[in-house]
């Protein structure tokens, strides 16, 4: 799936951003969530640092339950009247940005990911960043030699753009892997098309940005000195879940739920997103104050979906919903 083992390895992560899951995670699916995994899973799903691994935190999330291995949303049934262009090119763009991921040098991900310590100081720290066995981190120098990688217990941290707030938003659409790619898109394209038909293209466009903004700024919050690098889209998608809680409380989402039979159930988007953030807000309050050694970016998941539920009520909430005849029914 990646270009090298090196970048294999530097990928295993979670948003960001999430949630105790491990490179054998997989391997504890069913047989019968197997079909829907490659696009759902990890967005609430994440690599927790095992092994004497240090990892980048990422915007994806399952809370360290099976809650998400067990409901995974398909689509909803809440048509639109316009054509979600926007959502679409913001797919389009993650995915293009995955591509240039892959297709460059392992340094790429290292200059153009969200390190917490270089916003909040504004020093542009280089080097290696790695665990001893006593669990300490460590910054050291990068070996000047063309035929070095780093290795999987290493991160390497690269020279950012300037000003480095820029990295907020260049990590914002990075991602870790197919599957963590994959299941933020999902989530983008079931929730993302009525919360862009409600606010219109331009509100809606500001609206994401905005929501990825805060969840970053409170990650790094939560931890200003990390050298822990964050990146996914899942902080701005999380704000993305709280305005559709709020407008479309009683949406019936058609979610899978692979238990001892396969069921598609249809369940109001209230108690998923509801349930969702709550596993969110619990994991956050568990990682306050512990070490930051990678895995999940569970306070950019709190801060994207408050931001949405914030902004969402702010611009009139439900009254936003006007009375309409259904003109596209896509994706549904």
């Amino acid at each position: 799936m990646q270009r090298r083992e090196s970048a294999r390895a530097r990928r295993k992560i979670s948003s960001a951003n999430s949630f105790a899951i491990n490179r054998h995670g997989a391997n504890r699916l069913s047989i019968r969530a197997n079909l829907f995994a490659g696009y759902a899973l990890t967005v609430f799903r994440g690599r927790a640092l095992q092994n004497g691994e240090v990892r980048p935190l990422t915007t994806s999330d399952a809370a360290g339950v099976s809650y998400y291995r067990l409901m995974i949303p398909l689509s909803d049934d809440n048509p639109t009247r316009s054509f979600p262009i926007i959502t679409i090119l913001l797919i389009a763009l993650n995915i293009a940005v995955y591509v240039l991921q892959v297709t460059s040098g392992w340094q790429f991900d290292g200059c153009y990911e969200m390190v917490p310590y270089k916003i909040s100081t504004g020093h542009d720290i280089v080097g290696l960043l790695s665990i001893t066995r006593m669990g300490n981190l460590v910054l050291h120098h990068v070996p000047d030699s063309p035929l070095f990688s780093p290795q999987g217990n290493q991160i390497y941290l690269g020279p950012s753009p300037h000003p480095l707030w820029l990295t907020i938003f260049t990590a914002m659409f990075m991602h870790s892997g197919l599957l963590h790619i994959g299941g933020n898109m999902l989530y983008l394209w079931i929730f993302g098309n009525n919360i862009e038909d409600v606010l219109g293209k331009v509100r809606f466009l500001f609206f994401y940005l905005v929501c990825g903004v805060v969840a970053a700024l409170t990650q790094i919050a939560a931890d200003p000195l990390s050298y822990i690098p964050t990146l996914g889209a899942s902080g701005a998608i999380a704000g993305v879940l709280g305005a559709y809680l709020v407008l479309f409380p009683g949406a019936r989402v058609n979610t899978f739920v692979p238990l001892i039979f396969v069921w598609i159930i249809r369940l109001p988007a209230f108690l998923l997103l509801g349930f969702w953030f709550a596993l969110q807000y619990m994991s956050a309050q568990d990682a306050a104050g512990a070490p930051s050694m990678g895995g999940v970016a569970y306070f950019a998941h709190v801060g994207g979906f408050i931001a949405g539920v914030v902004i969402i009520a702010v611009l009139g909430g439900r009254s936003l919903i006007r009375p309409r005849r259904t003109l596209y029914r896509g994706g549904r």
